[in-house]
């Protein structure tokens, strides 16, 4: 399954920047991230957490990633869409039904990594993922997989994962999370 995403930066950047990678939830898209909910200006518009994003990562020097699972919750048929079809893989194992998305992450963190037409050069010690609602169950299911490539994780009224992970990452190696309900 082919995944997206969109990198939001100031017109004027450069030089060294982090990344802020935002997963998004089940009623969302990477796409509505950037384009954000409302007209105004990110730097300037009214007080949303959609606009604040950009408010405080900016001036961080943090580029704002907004990857895409690719679709929504179904409310004609009241159901989530299966794994792969819209929303994160968040199953016990790496890959469910063909879908690899700690492998889609890794492969979009190189990426900004090596894209130098980009305009700036991304610092991999200051690589964060922030996950909503589904997506912060994904971060926190996903989080012991993806430690080697970012610095810190965190997720937002995303249930913590319940089932022991399988193998593939160091159990002794401490994780910086955070998380809020």
């Amino acid at each position: 399954k082919e995944r997206e995403f969109w990198l939001r930066l100031p017109e004027d950047a450069s030089g060294t920047w982090g990344l802020f990678i935002w997963l998004h939830g089940s009623t969302t898209s990477g796409n509505w991230r950037w384009r954000g909910r409302y007209k105004a200006d990110p730097m300037s518009g009214p007080f949303t957490s959609d606009m604040d994003l950009f408010k405080y990562a900016w001036p961080a020097r943090l580029a704002v990633v907004t990857p895409s699972a690719g679709g929504t919750w179904n409310s004609s048929t009241n159901s989530w869409p299966a794994p792969g079809d819209g929303f994160w893989d968040f199953s016990a194992e790496s890959t469910h039904a063909g879908v690899d998305d700690v492998g889609f992450i890794r492969a979009m963190i190189q990426y900004l990594k090596d894209n130098v037409s980009l305009g700036i050069t991304v610092d991999p010690d200051r690589i964060y993922l922030h996950g909503e609602s589904i997506g912060g169950y994904f971060v926190s299911s996903k989080a012991m997989y993806l430690s080697d490539v970012v610095c810190a994780f965190s997720s937002s009224t995303g249930k913590l994962a319940e089932w022991p992970p399988s193998t593939g990452f160091d159990v002794n190696k401490e994780i910086p999370y955070i998380h809020s309900h």
